[in-house]
């Protein structure tokens, strides 16, 4: 069973990435609204992949990410920015914080579940 977390304070863009991930057979999708009820649910439940919106309320995807890449118990769990923000800083920013991957709204759910697939299958390489 596969786990991805989708962390996204906008419901609908949640419910398309689930059904984009709905493609792939044997995964469960946990959500999260915001980075503090993402990082609860990362500690809980350890997904194999986090699927990461950058602008939110509270507690933002790039202080999630800054947040997690320096928890040993999260840092090795791969994280996709599922965002708008197209901005070229914000993804260098993105990256340099530890995301792996970045696909801007909207997004070709076809595209997007390969990107993840390949997101855990290089993950288990290493």
């Amino acid at each position: 069973m596969t786990r991805v977390l989708v962390v996204d304070d906008d419901e609908q863009s949640r419910r398309l990435v689930k059904r984009a991930l709905g493609q792939m057979p044997e995964t469960e999708v946990m959500e999260a609204q915001d980075g503090e009820e993402g990082l609860d649910i990362a500690h809980q439940r350890r997904p194999d992949v986090i699927l990461l919106d950058i602008k939110m309320p509270g507690m933002d995807g790039i202080e999630f990410l800054k947040r997690s890449s320096r928890d040993e118990s999260l840092s090795s769990v791969p994280v996709m920015m599922v965002t708008a923000v197209s901005d070229r800083q914000q993804i260098i920013v993105s990256v340099s914080y530890g995301a792996r991957d970045y696909v801007v709204k909207p997004f070709d759910p076809v595209g997007l579940v390969k990107k993840i697939k390949r997101l855990l299958a290089d993950s288990t390489v290493r």
